[in-house]
């Protein structure tokens, strides 16, 4: 036989309450019961006592005459609704922005150091200046010394120019070295008589 305790009735609450609507039950409910309801062991039901959500009471019954526990239905529906729905965490407050730290004299320089490094990275290599050529017609040779191709051809026809015979080509048939150019520079003739070799 199933004994309830009898307790006021509380007052319904209102549509526009926070509090969520309770289904009728009874006011007082066994411990397994309280944890159906809660979807929990009935161990947790009476650490959920011990923590103050859910009152607890004792009644002997008149039959057994055995203490019985007896928990609050309107604790238990509140809890399971709690766990059900957790309240929205309130969002942290905003950090006020930190003051930067003036930079030290090491940081500037550093950072001097790092723009200078990154220009010098950047900057254009001067172009290839082109390569003299170990060979000229007698044509680039009058411009590289300023004597007449006929007056060249004579020292070379002499001996006292050092030229190369490669037979019919395009720019003539010989070719004179640069630095045997710079020997006849001017009035300082020092080059040793030889004879013309040919194209072999």
């Amino acid at each position: 036989m199933v004994v309830y305790a009898r307790m006021e009735a509380s007052t319904a609450t209102s549509s526009t309450s926070t509090t969520p609507p309770l289904t009728p039950s009874p006011e007082w409910i066994r411990k397994k019961e309280a944890a159906a309801r809660l979807n929990v062991t009935p161990r947790a039901v009476l650490d959920m006592v011990n923590s103050g959500k859910i009152k607890k009471v004792s009644k002997r019954d008149p039959v057994s005459h055995q203490t019985i526990a007896w928990f609050s239905a309107g604790d238990v529906e509140r809890v399971a609704y709690e766990r059900t729905n957790p309240p929205e965490k309130p969002a942290p407050p905003e950090k006020p922005p930190q003051a930067q730290a003036p930079a030290t004299r090491r940081q500037e320089n550093t950072v001097d150091a790092l723009a200078l490094l990154r220009s010098l990275m950047t900057v254009t290599p001067p172009p290839m200046l082109p390569q003299p050529k170990k060979w000229l017609t007698l044509e680039e040779a009058e411009e590289y010394i300023g004597l007449p191709r006929s007056e060249l051809r004579e020292m070379i026809l002499a001996g006292k120019l050092l030229a190369l015979d490669c037979g019919r080509r395009k720019g003539g048939s010989f070719r004179v070295r640069p630095q045997d150019l710079e020997a006849i520079r001017g009035e300082n003739l020092h080059l040793v008589y030889r004879t013309v070799p040919t194209a072999g």
